[in-house]
């Protein structure tokens, strides 16, 4: 795993929502005739949804929807065997419930690059065990293989 950690110029300001211009798109290519590949897009935010109030206006409490990072991954199912489909999708899964449930860790301000990186180490080995139970509880122990990119944009660096 390679982790860059890229600070951008100081002249440059953090990009707006809608100045992020991305765009997904899987394809067999030319040898399969499955696509067993799947692609998520995300971005991550922080905010307050009010459940109920009985303030008359909602608009003077502190609803912040500011993007803190962007998140792609891809995973390539492996060999085209007929676990492929099943092991990217879970690869995909596991990692965002392993975002959501971890965005504490965000918020941490002691947390040093080191300790980041090695904690972005385990989570893709606890994600490839999650795979490999996938396989054994639902695939019915057939084969299942899958490759993991993720990018995390978190301003003004980027993790690879």
């Amino acid at each position: 795993m390679s982790t860059n950690h890229t600070p951008a110029p100081a002249s440059n300001p953090k990009p707006h929502d809608d100045e992020i211009d991305v765009f997904g798109l899987s394809h067999t290519g030319k040898l399969r005739a499955e696509n067993q590949d799947h692609f998520l897009l995300a971005t991550i935010h922080k905010r307050v949804h009010v459940s109920q109030t009985n303030l008359t206006e909602q608009q003077r409490l502190p609803l912040d929807d500011e993007r803190l990072a962007f998140i792609a991954m891809v995973a390539d199912g492996v060999g085209g065997g007929e676990g492929g489909e099943e092991a990217s999708a879970t690869a995909l899964e596991v990692a965002m419930q392993y975002v959501v449930r971890s965005m504490d860790c965000y918020y941490k301000s002691d947390v040093g690059d080191e300790q980041f990186t090695h904690s972005l180490q385990a989570a893709a080995m606890e994600r490839h065990a999650a795979v490999i139970g996938r396989a054994r509880d639902v695939a019915g122990g057939r084969p299942m293989a899958t490759t993991l990119t993720l990018f995390m944009g978190v301003w003004p660096h980027y993790y690879l």
